[in-house]
C-alpha cells in the first residue's frame, strides 16, 4: 500500500533532497517529520533510489528504545564511509500509551547535552520524527534544535492560502554569484558542484510559468548557507549577503500577497537574523545588521518562538556593545539570559554569560566579569563544549594579576585545548593577544618572540590576512630595535586589538617598561662581551 504524494510532499521532497546533496561530506541534521510510517518508507525508498543513482552510499539505523542515543548509533557505523545515513525509530517511543515517557526524556537528554560529540561525523544525518516529538525537541533540546540544516514536513494538511496565477519576483534582485566568480584558492570541485547543483534548481523554478516563490526562497537560503559556511574571505560573504537578501525580498513578498503560513514567518525571521550576522561579521554596515535583528526580534515575538527571540536579543546586544553602548548591551544580554533559563538553552546561557563578562570587563568591572567567566565555563564543561570551555579561560586568563599563574593555569590549558580540537584561527589568537604580551610583561622578550612566530605559522597555514599582519608587524618592532634581527625585544602591542584583549592599566604599563628597560640594559650588556 503506499500514499499519493501531495504538492507540498513534493515541495518538500525537492527541498530534502538539494538539502542532502549540498551537505555531501559534512555533518548536516536534516529533521523530516512525517506521522504516515508508509508515507515515511516511500520517501525514504525514493531518495535512497536517488542517491544509488549518483553512486552514493548510504543505510538506515534505529534508534534503540532501551538506550535511544542518536551518537551511539551513528558510533556503530564504525569506520565506514557513508554519504548520507537515515535515523528511523523515534516513533517507537510513542506507540504505547504510557510507555516511553523515560525513552523520550533520555532521547531529549541525549540530543541536547551530547550535541558537540555529533561533529565527528562528516556525512548528513536525515533523522525521523513524529510532530509531537518536534515539540517535544524545540521545548527541551533547543541547542540540538539550533544545529537544524532544515526541517521537512511530510503529510500535513496543506494551509489555504489565496493564491494568484503567478507570483511575481522582486524587481531587479541582486545578481547571484557563481562558482566561476570564486577564486581559485577558495573553490574546490566538490563546493563547485554543490553550488551549480543549487543554481540548477534556482534557474529551473524561475523559468517556470507559475513559479513556487516558497520552495525559490528556501534554495536561496540554503545558496547562501553554502557561501557563508565554505568560505571566510569578505568577497565570498558579500556573495552570501546577496543571496540571503534575495530570500529575505521573496518571502516579503510571500507574506505581502498570501495568507502567510504559520511556519513561513519563522523562516522569514530566521533569514533575516542570518543576514543580521553576515553584516556584523564584515562589521562594515552595522546599522543593516541592526536593522535585521530588530525585524527578526518582532517577528520571533509574534509566532512566541522564544528560543529565536533570545538569539536575536543576544545578537542586538552584541551591535549595542561593538557601537560601545555598554549599558543598553547588558539590558539585552540580561533580557536574553533570562529567555535561555526559562526554556533550558544551556549553551546560550553560557555564551551569554560571557558575552556579559566581556561588557563588565570593558568596564572595568573585572570582579563581577571573573563571577561570570567562571559561571560559563562551569556550564560548558556540562555541556561538553570545549571551544567555549577554551575561550573562557583565555578570558579569565587575561583577568589575572600574577602573569604566571595567566599562563600556566589559564592560557596553556585553552592552548591545549584550541590544538586537541584543531582550531588553528584560535591557536594563533591566544599566542599572539594573550601569550605574547604577558610574556613580554615577565620580562621574557624572547618567549614573547617564539610565541608571535608560531601564532604567524598559524595564520599563514588558515590565510588569516590580520593575524599575519598583526604578527608581522610584531616581529619586526621587535627586530628593528636591534642591529642583530636574532635578538629578541619587546614587540608593539594592539595593532589589531581583540574584544577579550584586556586593557593595560597604568601600573602594568610601567611594569613593562621597566621589564622591557631590564631586558634591554641586559642584553647590551651580553652583546658587548
Amino acid at each position: 500500500m503506499t500514499t499519493a504524494f501531495t504538492i507540498d510532499d513534493q515541495h518538500s521532497y525537492d527541498r530534502l533532497m538539494v538539502a542532502i546533496e549540498s551537505s555531501l561530506g559534512k555533518l548536516d541534521l536534516l529533521i523530516a517529520v512525517c506521522d504516515d510510517r508508509t508515507l515515511q518508507a516511500q520517501i525514504s525508498d525514493r531518495y535512497e533510489q536517488e542517491l544509488d543513482e549518483q553512486q552514493l552510499t548510504h543505510c538506515r539505523v534505529r534508534l534503540r528504545r532501551q538506550e535511544p542515543s542518536l551518537q551511539g548509533v551513528l558510533q556503530e557505523l564504525g569506520a565506514s564511509v557513508w554519504s548520507v545515513v537515515t535515523v528511523e525509530g523515534a516513533s517507537d517511543l510513542l506507540q504505547v500509551e504510557g510507555v516511553g515517557i523515560r525513552e523520550q526524556a533520555q532521547l531529549m537528554g541525549y540530543l541536547q547535552w551530547r550535541r558537540e560529540a555529533l561533529r565527528e561525523f562528516a556525512f548528513p544525518v536525515v533523522l525521523w520524527l513524529t510532530r509531537s516529538l518536534v515539540d517535544r525537541v524545540v521545548r527541551q533540546a533547543p541547542d540540538f534544535w539550533g544545529w537544524r540544516g532544515g526541517v521537512f514536513w511530510f503529510g500535513a494538511a496543506p494551509v489555504p492560502v489565496k493564491s494568484p496565477p503567478q507570483m511575481p519576483l522582486p524587481e531587479s534582485p541582486p545578481p547571484v554569484p557563481r562558482p566561476d566568480m570564486l577564486s581559485a584558492s577558495a573553490e574546490t570541485e566538490g563546493t563547485k558542484g554543490q553550488l551549480n547543483t543549487l543554481l540548477e534548481q534556482i534557474e529551473r523554478l524561475e523559468q517556470q510559468p507559475q513559479t513556487d516563490p516558497t520552495a525559490l526562497a528556501d534554495l536561496y537560503k540554503q545558496l547562501g548557507e553554502l557561501y557563508a559556511r565554505r568560505y571566510d574571505d569578505d568577497r565570498s560573504r558579500q556573495y552570501a549577503i546577496q543571496v540571503f537578501r534575495r530570500a529575505v525580498e521573496l518571502q516579503r513578498q510571500i507574506g505581502d500577497l498570501f495568507e502567510l503560513p504559520a511556519r513561513g514567518r519563522p523562516a522569514l525571521a530566521e533569514n533575516l537574523e542570518r543576514l543580521g550576522n553576515l553584516y556584523f561579521e564584515l562589521q562594515n554596515n552595522v546599522r543593516s545588521a541592526a536593522d535585521c535583528y530588530e525585524e527578526a526580534l518582532g517577528i520571533y515575538r509574534e509566532v512566541g518562538d522564544r528560543l529565536g527571540e533570545a538569539n536575536t536579543l543576544q545578537a542586538i546586544a552584541d551591535v549595542l556593545q561593538f557601537k560601545k553602548r555598554s549599558d543598553e548591551a547588558l539590558e539585552n544580554y540580561e533580557a536574553a539570559i533570562g529567555i535561555y533559563r526559562e526554556v533550558g538553552a544551556r549553551l546560550g546561557e553560557a555564551n551569554t554569560l560571557q558575552a556579559i563578562a566581556d561588557v563588565l570587563q570593558f568596564k572595568k568591572r573585572s570582579d563581577e566579569a571573573l563571577e561570570n567567566y567562571e559561571a560559563a565555563i562551569g556550564i560548558y564543561r556540562e555541556v561538553g563544549d570545549r571551544l567555549g570551555e577554551a575561550n573562557a579561560l583565555q578570558a579569565i586568563g587575561d583577568l589575572q594579576s600574577d602573569f604566571n599563574v595567566a599562563i600556566q593555569q589559564f592560557f596553556q590549558p585553552a592552548l591545549k585545548i584550541y590544538e586537541q580540537i584543531g582550531d588553528q584561527y584560535s591557536q594563533g589568537r591566544i599566542l599572539a593577544d594573550s601569550i605574547a604580551p604577558t610574556y613580554l610583561k615577565l620580562g621574557q622578550p624572547y618567549q614573547a618572540k617564539v610565541s608571535y612566530q608560531k601564532a604567524l605559522e598559524f595564520w599563514r597555514e588558515i590565510q588569516y590576512t590580520p593575524g599575519i599582519e598583526q604578527c608581522e608587524q610584531s616581529l619586526t618592532d621587535l627586530n628593528q630595535l636591534f642591529d642583530n634581527p636574532s635578538v629578541p625585544v619587546a614587540p608593539a602591542l594592539d595593532h589589531h586589538p581583540t574584544r577579550r584583549q584586556k586593557r593595560m592599566t597604568s601600573q602594568e604599563k610601567a611594569f613593562m617598561g621597566f621589564a622591557i628597560g631590564v631586558a634591554i640594559v641586559l642584553l647590551v650588556w651580553w652583546l658587548k662581551q
